[in-house]
């Protein structure tokens, strides 16, 4: 039998991954971009850690959001990039393939090389920054795209 926690977790989760979903369809995919990089599912994870191990926890684990950040930005990049190959429909099974066999060891090794550096906060956040700029300076030119009804 589910424990309330764990049920709280399931519902919580299931319904913004939904909701972002179904907004996202009706929005555009740079809507939909934006929304799935919003941090709900760190503010989620963290509030249930929280719950289950203290706000020591979460405090300690947060500076460490900022590496995953930028292992983020290089899955995105890296995903892009593979991506734009395939664009046949057709094809578009290998397509994906290829964007995911090139963006998970990019987030892999991105964070796997940045969990050996002892950074404080300060400057995790700067170089989680210019991770951002960039990756907005390698991306600015992904062109919008209608989305494609199932």
């Amino acid at each position: 039998m589910l424990d309330g926690l764990l049920l709280a977790k399931i519902v919580v989760t299931g319904s913004v991954v939904i909701g972002l979903s179904i907004l996202a369809e009706r929005a555009g995919p740079r809507i939909a971009g934006v929304l799935a990089g919003l941090p709900l599912g760190t503010a989620i994870l963290y509030f249930f850690i929280g719950l289950e191990q203290g706000p020591g926890f979460v405090v300690a684990a947060a500076g460490h959001t900022l590496g995953g950040l930028i292992a983020t930005l290089a899955l995105c990049y890296a995903y892009w990039r593979a991506s734009r190959h395939d664009t046949d429909p057709a094809r578009r099974f290998r397509g994906l393939a290829r964007a995911c066999l090139a963006a998970l060891p990019a987030f892999g090794l991105t964070a796997g090389l940045l969990s050996l550096l002892e950074l404080g906060f300060a400057a995790a956040a700067g170089l989680t920054l210019v991770a951002i700029a960039a990756a907005m300076a390698a991306m600015h030119a992904i062109p919008e795209q209608a989305m494609t009804r199932r």
